[in-house]
């Protein structure tokens, strides 16, 4: 109905432009169409194209067999050349190439995949440590002592352009597109979503920072990192000999809520300066 209106000769007779800036509402309405029907669009086809790579993996958890929450998992990270919050828009020759290399793992099974990969032989972290604060959450005097120190440290550091940093700033863009990217095919409807529930997406989205910093960036070390689960705080730890950074969206930029109940912020558009990148230090875990 709104594309109508061109063929309308009320319309066509309109040559004053007090009269154009009267009916600027149709103008507004029709530039926003193209739009919000490409967004619709490919939101759909990202959910349509999850669900048939996993009907075609199995549709269902390779270790456990479990059918509830399922996600699609890289069996070789190091082999990955697509991010899965890219399958909508490739070819489907390149897709098929790719399934070689995913499985399909439940949340409980991807989460224990990603501890058995990680290097546990650093020591575990204690009290009085910036990672007891940051990472587990701890709220203890030591441990917040050691935070505001820490913290304190690196705002006294001399802001020197050091070589991983300077890569990391050139793609703050790209990571911002990144997240737009898990941002637009979140489909809440009345704060539901048929693939994360009422879950938000900060874990994806740090996620998807992470595929592209290792795909960009050589010779670097990293792990997505995530806090206490009724902030959902989630980041980006990226490392590489001495030098150590954080790299996160915060969420507040895309959703509201609280433990496992998140809603949507309408109309995001994820910018370079919604990208933070902090000095941190290498994960002591």
């Amino acid at each position: 109905m709104k594309y109508e209106v061109l063929n309308n000769p009320a319309f066509l007779g309109m040559v004053n432009i007090s009269e154009l800036l009267q009916k600027s509402e149709i103008f507004l309405s029709l530039a926003g169409a193209p739009r919000d029907y490409m967004r619709e669009y490919m939101r759909n086809r990202y959910h349509s194209v999850r669900q048939k790579v996993i009907k075609e993996l199995g549709g269902k958890c390779t270790r456990c067999g479990s059918k509830k929450d399922l996600h699609l998992d890289h069996i070789d990270r190091k082999k990955k050349s697509l991010r899965m919050a890219d399958i909508h828009s490739v070819s489907d020759a390149r897709l098929k190439k790719e399934l070689k290399n995913i499985q399909i793992l439940c949340k409980k099974c991807h989460n224990e995949k990603s501890h058995e990969a990680w290097d546990f032989s650093t020591p575990k972290p204690k009290h009085g440590t910036y990672w007891m604060y940051r990472r587990h959450g701890c709220r203890c005097k030591p441990c917040s002592t050691a935070y505001r120190e820490k913290k304190k440290e690196w705002r006294n550091k001399n802001a020197e352009a050091t070589s991983l940093r300077i890569e990391l700033e050139t793609l703050r863009q790209e990571l911002a597109d990144a997240a737009q990217s898990i941002y637009n095919v979140w489909n809440q409807q009345d704060g539901i979503d048929q693939v994360l529930g009422e879950h938000g997406i900060a874990p994806e989205i740090a996620s998807a920072i992470a595929d592209v910093i290792s795909d960009k960036i050589k010779d670097i070390d990293f792990r997505t990192m995530s806090g206490e689960a009724e902030s959902q705080d989630s980041w980006v730890a990226v490392w590489r000999g001495p030098e150590a950074f954080e790299i996160s969206i915060p969420y507040s930029v895309y959703q509201i809520g609280s433990g496992d109940k998140w809603i949507k912020i309408p109309d995001v558009r994820f910018t370079a300066g919604d990208v933070l990148i902090t000095i941190s230090e290498q994960p002591d875990f």
